[in-house]
C-alpha cells in the first residue's frame, strides 16, 4: 500500500504538473513570433552632438525582425507588444577620463520617456554594466534603436576579451514580441 501511495502522490503533485508546463512550454514557443539578440563587439564613444545610436553588428538570434543597414537599428514587421532588454558595458575607452554614460530606447528617432539608465565611471581603469528595459507597444515599420551619450569625450561602451573566456559584448540586446 505503501508504494502505490507514494506512486500516486508522485502523479499528482510531480508528474502532471510536469506535463502541464511541458504543454505550456509549448504554447509559448508558438507564441513568439519575433526576437532578436544582438551584440557589438566594438567600443563606441558617442559624438558630442545630436542623438546618437549604438550600434549592433552582431546578430546572435533574429526572427522576424530585421537589421537596418547601418546596424544601429531594427525594423519591425509586425504590430505587437515587445519587451526589450539593453545591457551596455560602460567605461573610458582612454582609461584616463571620468563622468557618465547614459543610454536609452528610441523609437522611429523620439527617445521613449523613462527608459534612461546612467551609470557613473569614477574609476577610469573600470567598467560596469548599465541596463534599460521596457515593454514597447511598437508598428509594422517601427525603427528600434539604443540612444546613448556620454560627459566626456573617451567615454562609451567598451568590448574586451579575457584570456580563456567569452568575450564581454559593448552591448547584449534582447527583443521578444509577447
Amino acid at each position: 500500500m505503501q508504494i502505490s501511495s507514494f506512486w500516486q502522490r508522485a502523479v499528482y503533485f510531480f508528474i502532471i504538473p510536469f506535463c502541464f508546463c511541458l504543454s505550456k512550454m509549448h504554447d509559448l514557443e508558438a507564441a513568439i513570433t519575433a526576437y532578436a539578440q544582438l551584440s557589438s563587439l566594438t567600443s563606441q564613444v558617442p559624438p558630442t552632438k545630436g542623438i546618437a545610436l549604438i550600434r549592433m553588428e552582431t546578430i546572435d538570434a533574429l526572427f522576424n525582425l530585421s537589421l537596418s543597414a547601418n546596424k544601429q537599428s531594427l525594423v519591425i514587421k509586425e504590430d505587437g507588444f515587445y519587451f526589450v532588454v539593453a545591457n551596455a558595458q560602460v567605461g573610458s575607452i582612454d582609461e584616463t577620463t571620468t563622468g557618465y554614460v547614459d543610454i536609452w530606447l528610441v523609437v522611429n528617432n523620439k527617445s521613449v520617456p523613462n527608459s534612461n539608465s546612467r551609470m557613473t565611471v569614477d574609476v577610469p581603469t573600470s567598467s560596469g554594466l548599465l541596463v534599460t528595459q521596457s515593454i514597447l507597444a511598437l508598428k509594422a515599420g517601427d525603427h528600434f534603436g539604443i540612444g546613448y551619450s556620454a560627459s566626456g569625450p573617451s567615454l562609451g561602451i567598451v568590448f574586451s576579451q579575457p584570456p580563456n573566456e567569452p568575450a564581454i559584448p559593448s552591448m547584449i540586446f534582447t527583443m521578444i514580441k509577447m
